[in-house]
C-alpha cells in the first residue's frame, strides 16, 4: 500500500486495484478503479487490474478489457484535489462511463458520507436541496442553472469535512449534458455507489482516449467545496473569468426595471384577453417609463422581455409593435439608461431548414455549429446592438430558455460530434463574441453557474421564485451563494420579487439590494408612495 497526502488531515491510500480517500483518518470513500467505458452494444469490464506505477503524487493502473485494446487508469493529486481518469484505445462509439463501477460481478465503490447538496434547478434554499444517500439515481442536469456545477458536495457525520465528487473536462470534451450519482437505497455498505456520464452516441474512440476527468476535493462547508472545484478549473484547465466587477461599466450595477413583470399586469388587468408577451410593445414600455418616473425610479437598464422579436429564430424587431426601437433606445441613453433585450435560445422560429439541427428527419432548433446560422446570428446582433446607422443601438441581451438545448439522442447537427455541454457552449460563445464586437460594453445576463462558461456571463440571473415555497430570503440567499463561489466575480441580477402582499414584496426588494442587483419586475398599483420612497432608499 502507498499513501498520497492532500493536506495535513487528508490523504489517498493506493493499493492493487483501488483508492481509499480519508479525512482526519475516517475512510470517505474506497474506490473501485475499475470504470466501464460501455458501448450501446457491449459491457465494458475489466478481467484484471494492477497497479503499475507509482511516483508519489501519481498512481497509474492498467487492466485488460473485454472491449477496448488498451486500459488505464490514472490518479493525480494537484492543488489539494484528486482527479482520476481512464484512458483506454482502440475504436468505438462509447455510451457512457461508469466511474468506479467495478468489474463484472461488482456494483459499486464503497462509501461512509452521509448525504449530499445538489444545486442543479435552483429551485429551493440549503436545506431542502440536500438528500441523504439513499436516493438512487440522483441527477445533475442543466435545469434554471443551465449548466449547473456538476459536483456532488457530500457530509459524514463524522467529522465537519465535507468531501465533492464531480466531473471536469478540458476544452471541448464537454460531450455530456449529466452527472448521475447512482446509490443504493438498502444495504448500502455491501452495494457501494459509482457516477454516470451519458455520451449519447455523440463520442468517437478511434486510437487513444481519454475520459473526463472524475474531480475530488473537500472544503469546510458546501460552499467551500463549489469555490474549490471552480477554482481548480480555472487553474488547471484555463478556462476564463468573469469580467472584474470592479473595472465594468457602472450601469451594468443597476438597478433594472425587467417588463415582464409588468406586462403579466396589463394581461390581467385586461382580462387575460392576450398572453404577456403580446403586451412587449413600444408604447406600454413607454408606459412603465412614465410610471417609473413618476415614482422617483431611474433604473440604469430597461430590459425589454417577450416577446419583442417578429420571429424568435431570426431576432428580427417586430415592427407592429415596435415602430422606431432605435429612436426608444436612444432617448433612454439621453436619461442614462440602457436597453437590454429579452433572448430566447434555440428556437427555430423563421429558420431555414439548413439551419437546424434535424432529428427525425425535422428541423429542431437552431444549430450553432452551423456557419450559415451564425453568420446570420451575428448580422442580427449587430443590428440590434451596433450604433451605426440603420441599426437599434440596444446594449446587450438577458439570455433565456438556456437549458433547452437538444438533450435527445439522434439529433444531428452541421457539425458531427458536438452535444450537450458543447452544443451550450457553441451558441453561448457566439453570442457574447459577436455581442461585444457589435459594442464593446454590451451586458450579456444569463443562467450559467459552471467554470467553462464564466467567460461568457457578465451578469448572472437568479432565476424566478416559487412563491409557495414560502421562503424567498432563505432560497435567494442560497442561490446567490452558489453562484458567486463558482463565480467570484459575477454580478448577480435578483430577477424580481414575489409575495402575495404589500409587506412581503417590499420585504423581497430589500433583501434583493443586499444580495446583488435589484431587479424591478412589477409596477404595483397597491404601492403607496411611502412604499416607493423604500424601494427607492434601495
Amino acid at each position: 500500500m502507498y499513501r498520497i497526502n492532500i493536506d495535513k488531515s487528508r490523504y489517498i491510500n493506493i493499493h492493487n486495484n483501488r483508492f481509499s480517500v480519508y479525512s482526519d483518518d475516517i475512510r470517505l470513500f474506497s474506490f473501485n478503479v475499475s470504470s466501464r467505458l460501455n458501448l450501446a452494444e457491449r459491457i465494458d469490464f475489466d478481467t484484471d487490474v494492477n497497479l503499475t506505477e507509482f511516483n508519489g503524487e501519481t498512481a497509474v493502473w492498467t487492466a485488460e478489457s473485454t472491449v477496448w485494446n488498451k486500459k488505464q487508469y490514472k490518479l493525480r493529486v494537484i492543488d489539494n484535489c484528486f482527479v482520476f481518469s481512464v484512458t483506454v484505445g482502440g475504436k468505438g462509439v462509447p455510451e457512457n462511463i461508469e466511474y468506479f463501477r467495478g468489474a463484472e460481478g461488482s456494483v459499486g465503490s464503497n462509501f461512509a458520507v452521509a448525504g449530499y447538496l445538489t444545486v442543479n434547478s435552483q429551485n429551493k434554499d440549503r436545506e431542502r436541496s440536500k438528500f441523504m444517500m439513499d436516493v438512487e439515481p440522483a441527477e445533475i442536469i442543466p435545469l434554471r442553472a443551465a449548466p449547473p456545477p456538476f459536483v456532488f458536495p457530500m457530509w459524514n457525520d463524522m467529522n465537519d469535512d465535507w468531501i465533492g465528487i464531480g466531473i471536469a473536462a478540458k476544452k471541448g470534451q464537454h460531450n455530456f449534458q449529466k452527472l448521475t450519482l447512482n446509490a443504493p437505497r438498502n444495504n448500502w455498505d455491501e452495494n457501494g455507489c459509482w457516477f454516470t456520464v451519458d455520451f449519447e452516441g455523440y463520442t468517437s474512440v478511434d486510437g487513444e482516449w481519454e475520459s473526463p476527468y472524475i474531480w475530488g476535493g473537500f472544503g469546510k462547508d458546501d460552499m467551500d467545496v463549489l469555490r474549490n472545484y471552480a477554482d481548480w478549473q480555472y487553474n488547471n484547465l484555463g478556462f476564463g473569468r468573469n469580467p472584474d466587477k470592479h473595472s465594468i461599466p457602472d450601469w451594468w450595477k443597476g438597478p433594472i426595471f425587467c417588463g415582464w413583470g409588468a406586462q403579466g399586469e396589463l394581461r390581467d388587468r385586461l382580462g387575460r384577453v392576450k398572453k404577456s408577451p403580446a403586451y412587449a410593445t413600444e408604447e406600454n414600455y413607454n408606459g412603465f417609463i412614465e410610471k417609473l418616473e413618476s415614482v422617483g425610479l431611474n433604473p440604469s437598464i430597461i430590459m425589454i422581455d417577450d416577446k419583442w422579436q417578429n420571429e424568435y429564430g431570426l431576432l428580427d424587431v417586430d415592427t407592429q409593435k415596435w415602430s422606431d426601437m432605435r429612436a426608444f433606445a436612444d432617448r433612454q441613453h439621453k436619461n442614462d439608461r440602457r436597453v437590454v433585450l429579452w433572448l430566447m435560445c434555440w428556437r427555430k422560429d423563421g429558420l431555414p431548414e439548413d439551419e437546424c439541427i434535424m432529428l427525425d428527419g425535422e428541423p429542431y432548433c437552431a444549430d450553432p455549429t452551423n456557419p450559415k446560422y451564425l453568420a446570420r446570428l451575428e448580422k442580427a446582433i449587430y443590428n440590434l446592438l451596433s450604433e451605426d446607422e440603420g441599426c437599434m443601438n440596444c446594449d446587450g441581451f438577458k439570455i433565456d430558455f438556456m437549458d433547452c438545448f437538444p438533450r435527445m439522442a439522434g439529433s444531428v447537427a452541421y457539425e458531427k460530434g458536438v452535444y450537450g455541454l458543447e452544443m451550450q457552449k457553441r451558441l453561448f460563445d457566439a453570442i457574447y463574441r459577436f455581442s461585444k464586437k457589435a459594442k464593446s460594453d454590451a451586458l450579456i445576463n444569463m443562467s450559467s453557474v459552471h467554470p467553462y462558461f464564466s467567460e461568457n456571463c457578465d451578469q448572472f440571473r437568479i432565476h424566478d421564485f416559487d412563491p409557495n415555497l414560502r421562503s424567498y430570503k432563505s432560497t435567494m440567499q442560497f442561490r446567490a451563494e452558489f453562484a458567486e463561489a463558482i463565480m467570484p466575480d459575477v454580478l448577480i441580477d435578483m430577477d424580481g420579487f414575489s409575495g402575495p402582499t404589500v409587506r412581503e414584496k417590499l420585504h423581497c426588494l430589500v433583501n434583493n439590494a443586499k444580495l446583488g442587483v435589484p431587479d424591478l419586475y412589477y409596477l404595483p398599483d397597491e404601492f403607496t408612495d411611502e412604499d416607493w420612497a423604500v424601494v427607492n432608499a434601495y
